[in-house]
C-alpha cells in the first residue's frame, strides 16, 4: 500500500507539462528517462531562466530525490514477494526474484544519479556523459522489472483468478518491453504503464491470496 501512495505522490510532485516532449510520448517523467540527445533536453526544459524552465528543473529534481525513497519501497517489495513465493513453494527458482530486484534497485539509483546529473548540468550543456549513461541504466532498471515479474509468473499465475489475469500483463509488458527497445515513443509510454499495472495487480493479488500452496 504504501508503494501505491508513494506513486501517487510521485505523480503530483512531477511536471504534468514540459516545453517540448519528444515524439510519441506524453508523460514528461517518462520522456526525461528515455531521452537520448542534448537537444532533446534543451527542448524538453525550454528556455533557460524562464518561468516554466525554473519550474520543470525544480519538479524533476524534487521527484527524482525523492525516487530514492520510492525505489528503496518498491524494491523491498519485490524482495519480500520473491521471499514469500520461495517461502510458500520450496522452489529455490524464485530466489531469483531476489537477485533480479537488487539489480532493479541498482539501475534505478544510477538512473536517479544520471537525471540529478543533466539538470546540475543544464546551464553548461556538458551532460553528453551523463546521456549515454542514462540509456544503460534506464534500461537496466525497466528490463530488470520485467525479468523479475517473468521469475515470479509462475507462482503469480497460480494464486487467483487476479494473479492469472496479471501473468497475461506480464507478458504483455515483455512484447511491449521490446517494441519500446525498437522503437521508443507510445510503445514505451505503454510499457511503462503496463509494469505499472503489474505492480498493481501483484498488490492487489497479495491482499486476497488465500495461502494455498501452488498446484
Amino acid at each position: 500500500m504504501t508503494v501505491l501512495l508513494m506513486s501517487v505522490l510521485l505523480m503530483v510532485v512531477f511536471p504534468s507539462q514540459v516545453s517540448q516532449i519528444p515524439d510519441g510520448f506524453f508523460t514528461p517523467i517518462i520522456a526525461f528517462e528515455f531521452i537520448e540527445t542534448s537537444e532533446e533536453v534543451h527542448a524538453f526544459f525550454g528556455t533557460a531562466g524562464s518561468q516554466d524552465y525554473e519550474e520543470t528543473l525544480r519538479k524533476m529534481n524534487i521527484g527524482n530525490q525523492l525516487d530514492f525513497i520510492y525505489l528503496a519501497l518498491y524494491g523491498i517489495f519485490l524482495i519480500a514477494f520473491s521471499f514469500q513465493m520461495y517461502t510458500l513453494s520450496g522452489n529455490r527458482w524464485y530466489l531469483l526474484g531476489i537477485v533480479t530486484s537488487l539489480v532493479v534497485m541498482a539501475g534505478d539509483i544510477l538512473e536517479n544519479v544520471q537525471l540529478l546529473g543533466i539538470t546540475s548540468r543544464l546551464s553548461t550543456g556538458d551532460f553528453d556523459q551523463q546521456l549515454a549513461l542514462l540509456q544503460i541504466f534506464t534500461w537496466l532498471k525497466w528490463g530488470g522489472l520485467v525479468v523479475t515479474f517473468l521469475i515470479l509468473a509462475p507462482f503469480v499465475r497460480t494464486m487467483n483468478r487476479i494473479g492469472k489475469a496479471t501473468s497475461v500483463v506480464i507478458l504483455l509488458s515483455l512484447v511491449l518491453g521490446i517494441t519500446a527497445l525498437m522503437n521508443r515513443g507510445v510503445a514505451t509510454e505503454l510499457f511503462s504503464v503496463s509494469v505499472a499495472a503489474v505492480f498493481l495487480l501483484m498488490i492487489i493479488s497479495c491482499f486476497i491470496y488465500t495461502g494455498k500452496k501452488p498446484v
